[in-house]
């Protein structure tokens, strides 16, 4: 797959594709229509996977999950508050900020069906672990490790006195599609604390062979609050890689299938890559992709941008 413009289409991790996982969540109880909620009290919605934190006092039967009990419009009360997803779901919230944390090993079971790749984003770990049985306590048809560091040394002095550095993602192709395959990831730390802002797993979509031409924008959302009297303040924010790549298909054919699959996921998070080579890592981001389609006579030019999420 080496220089081909491709994206990893991640499908929905649901309660029945989760298996189990050693992050624990907040334990909030699920939204009780028939519990009347205090200021600062929590539950938890199944159908969005998220907690709520309750904003206002004789709070009863007003459902979290309905946008206008969290809104402020006209005279209404705004009786809820997103708090995001739960820590061990953390990961799958299509975030790559919204971190699940454990203090020790993070090891979780998934069963989506077919798919043949997995990437991870966001990470703080040592060691990246991926077996995948044919079934649940079946054989094993694949496994991969790899450590999570990214140290290039280029002379004496960088090997014995800069810091290590650490790869936050990682992407593992090649899995075998099993319908009813069960895949275990385990990201270690020596015994330590570890974190992980995104799990994907799914199909990767070819799209074409990428041009020479590829570019990464690292950006950052922090910026400077200037008030009345000229004071100012650097607000920290987080960081993002936008891409813009250009790629060329065989035929008109592979070209018109390439603009189906990208106009499927406009407005959909997904993992878009220029190349599988390990030094190409600084040309795959999560986000959200566009694109523009050149037709010739023969061949099809890509034109695409991503926005990188956070």
């Amino acid at each position: 797959m080496s220089g081909l413009l491709s994206v990893l289409v991640p499908i929905p991790i649901t309660p029945a594709v989760l298996l189990s996982t050693t992050a624990v969540g907040e334990g909030y109880a699920n939204w009780d229509k028939t519990k009347t909620y205090a200021v600062g009290d929590y539950c938890y919605s199944p159908t969005t996977q998220r907690n709520y934190r309750s904003l206002a006092a004789g709070n009863l039967n007003k459902d979290p999950t309905d946008p206008t009990n969290r809104t402020a419009a006209g005279s209404n009360t705004v009786w809820w508050l997103d708090a995001g997803p739960p820590n061990h779901l953390a990961m799958f919230d299509k975030k790559i900020g919204t971190k699940t944390k454990t203090s020790g090993d993070l090891t979780l079971k998934l069963r989506p069906g077919p798919v043949s790749s997995l990437y991870v984003a966001g990470v703080s770990a040592g060691v990246l672990n991926v077996t995948v049985r044919d079934a649940t306590g079946g054989d094993v048809v694949f496994t991969y490790s790899s450590s999570m560091e990214g140290s290039a040394p280029d002379d004496y002095w960088e090997w014995c006195f800069d810091p290590f550095e650490p790869l936050t993602d990682m992407l593992v192709t090649g899995i075998p599609p099993y319908g009813t395959g069960e895949i275990t990831v385990s990201l270690t730390n020596g015994g330590g604390a570890v974190e992980c802002g995104a799990l994907a797993v799914g199909d990767v979509k070819v799209l074409g062979q990428t041009l020479a031409d590829a570019e990464a924008e690292p950006v950052s959302y922090a910026y400077i609050d200037t008030d009345n009297w000229g004071n100012t303040d650097i607000v920290d924010g987080p960081s993002a890689t936008n891409l813009t790549m250009t790629a060329v298909t065989e035929t008109r054919a592979d070209g018109a299938r390439a603009q189906t699959i990208v106009t499927s996921l406009l407005g959909k998070q997904a993992f878009w890559f220029c190349s599988d080579r390990p030094d190409a890592v600084g040309l795959r981001t999560w986000g959200l992709g566009s694109g523009r389609f050149s037709y010739d006579g023969t061949r099809c030019r890509i034109s695409m941008t991503v926005k990188g999420g956070i």
